[in-house]
C-alpha cells in the first residue's frame, strides 16, 4: 500500500430540508453577509425569495451578487472591488459549481490586496495567503463536488485562454449544506451533465495512480449509485428525491476523492476543451469518460488496473467476463442520456491536435500519447 494523506472536509449538513439550517450556520460568523447565487433557475424555484426573507427576518445585513457563467478573473475582481470595504463577515454561495467556485474565489480574494490572476496556478507567480472569509456552500446541482474542495476554477476563453485554479487548504468551505430537494428543478440536460461530471471524477480518482484504499472505497460505492440513479432521473423519475439524494451525495464524495486521489486524462483534456469550446464541462467529461474506459480496457495486462477494472465492471455486470458486460452496459447507459456530440459546441478536426498537445495525463494508470489523446477527441466529435 502506498503512503497517502487526506485533506479535511467541510462540516456537512446533508438531507432533504437541510437548507432550513442556513441562518444558524451563518450566524456563527456574523450577520453581515454576502450572498452569491445563480440567476434564472434559482429565482424561478422560489428558493431565492425564501432565503432572502428568512435572512432579513433574522436581522442579517444582506449583500447580493448573481452569477450567470463560469467565473472569470474579471468577474472575481469586480465583485471583490465592490464589496471589500463593506466589512463582510461571512459569505454564502448557493448554486451550481460555477457559483460555488465564485464564492470560494471571492471569499479568498477579499482578504488579498492584488488581482486574482496573480494567484492562479500556471498564470500568476504568487501564492495566496490562505486568508479567507468563512464560506457556506450550498450546491443546487449535483456534479462538481466544489463544496468539498480547496480550489476554485477560473476560466478565460479565447486563443490565450486558460482554465486555472486558485488553491489553498483554507479555501475548503466551512460548511456544506447539501439538500437534495434543491436539485429537483434541474433540467434533464443539466442533471445529466452534472451527474456525468461527478461520475468522471469518481472513476478517474478510482483508477488514478494516486488512489488509496480510503478513496477507493468511497469512489466505488458512489460510482454504483450514479450508474443506477442517473438514467431514471433523466427520464421518468425526475422528481425522485431518493435518487436525487444518491446523486447529491455522490457528487460531494467525488469532490473529496478528486482532492485526495487526483484525476486522469479525461479532466486533462476537459480542462483545455473548457476554454477552447463552449461545451458544458460535464458533457465534455462524460463523453470522454466513455471512450477512456473503452481505451483503458485494452491495458488490463497491468495487474492493479485489471483488478480495479474488474471491480468497477462487477458493479453492473455479473457475467463471467464482467468487463465485456460493463462495456456493453456503458453503450446503453449513454444512449439513455441522449447526449449531443462536441461538434455542436465548436470542436473540429482542425482543432484536435492543438487541444491534445495542451492537455495533460497526470495520474493516468497507463501512458497516453499525443496520438491517444487525439483519438479520444475524435471519438466525441
Amino acid at each position: 500500500m502506498n503512503a497517502f494523506k487526506l485533506s479535511s472536509i467541510p462540516n456537512i449538513d446533508f438531507g432533504s430540508g437541510s437548507l432550513k439550517n442556513l441562518n444558524s450556520h451563518l450566524a456563527k460568523y456574523g450577520k453581515n453577509v454576502l450572498l452569491i447565487t445563480g440567476s434564472k433557475s434559482f429565482e424561478k424555484s422560489g428558493n431565492a425569495s425564501k432565503i432572502r426573507n428568512s435572512l432579513l427576518e433574522d436581522k442579517f445585513t444582506l449583500h447580493e451578487e448573481k452569477v450567470n457563467s463560469e467565473p472569470t478573473s474579471v468577474l472575481i475582481d469586480e465583485i471583490v472591488s465592490k464589496h471589500r470595504s463593506k466589512n463582510i463577515e461571512a459569505l454564502c454561495a448557493i448554486g451550481g459549481g460555477s457559483v460555488l467556485d465564485t464564492g470560494k474565489a471571492v471569499a479568498a480574494m477579499i482578504k488579498e490586496t492584488e488581482d486574482i490572476k496573480n494567484f492562479l496556478e500556471g498564470v500568476g507567480n504568487k501564492k495566496p495567503s490562505g486568508r479567507t472569509l468563512p464560506l457556506i456552500a450550498v450546491p443546487t446541482t449535483a456534479g462538481t463536488g466544489s463544496e468539498a474542495t480547496k480550489n476554485a476554477v477560473i476560466t478565460q476563453s479565447g486563443k490565450n485562454g486558460f482554465k486555472s485554479s486558485l488553491r489553498h487548504d483554507n479555501y475548503i468551505p466551512k460548511t456544506a449544506i447539501i439538500d437534495p430537494e434543491l436539485t429537483l428543478n434541474c433540467p434533464v440536460f443539466i442533471t445529466a451533465c452534472c451527474g456525468l461530471d461527478a461520475l468522471s471524477q469518481l472513476v478517474e480518482s478510482y483508477l488514478s495512480t494516486q488512489a488509496n484504499p480510503f478513496t477507493d472505497t468511497l469512489s466505488l460505492d458512489c460510482i454504483g449509485r450514479i450508474l443506477n440513479a442517473l438514467p431514471p432521473l433523466c427520464s421518468t423519475s425526475q422528481n425522485n428525491v431518493n435518487l436525487r439524494a444518491d446523486i447529491s451525495y455522490s457528487a460531494f464524495i467525488s469532490g473529496f476523492t478528486l482532492a485526495n486521489a487526483g484525476l486522469c486524462v479525461v479532466h486533462g483534456l476537459a480542462s483545455t476543451l473548457g476554454y477552447r469550446t463552449n461545451a458544458p464541462h460535464g458533457l465534455i467529461c462524460g463523453l470522454l469518460l466513455k471512450q477512456w474506459l473503452k481505451m483503458s480496457a485494452k491495458y488490463l495486462e497491468n495487474p492493479l488496473l485489471k483488478k480495479k477494472f474488474n471491480s468497477l465492471a462487477s458493479l453492473i455486470s455479473k457475467d463471467k467476463n464482467p468487463v465485456t458486460g460493463f462495456l456493453s452496459f456503458l453503450d446503453d447507459f449513454y444512449s439513455s442520456l441522449n447526449l449531443p456530440s462536441l461538434s455542436k459546441y465548436g470542436l473540429t478536426e482542425e482543432t484536435i491536435p492543438g487541444i491534445a498537445s495542451l492537455s495533460g495525463n497526470k495520474n493516468n494508470p497507463y501512458p497516453v500519447s499525443q496520438k491517444d489523446r487525439e483519438y479520444l477527441l475524435r471519438k466525441i466529435l
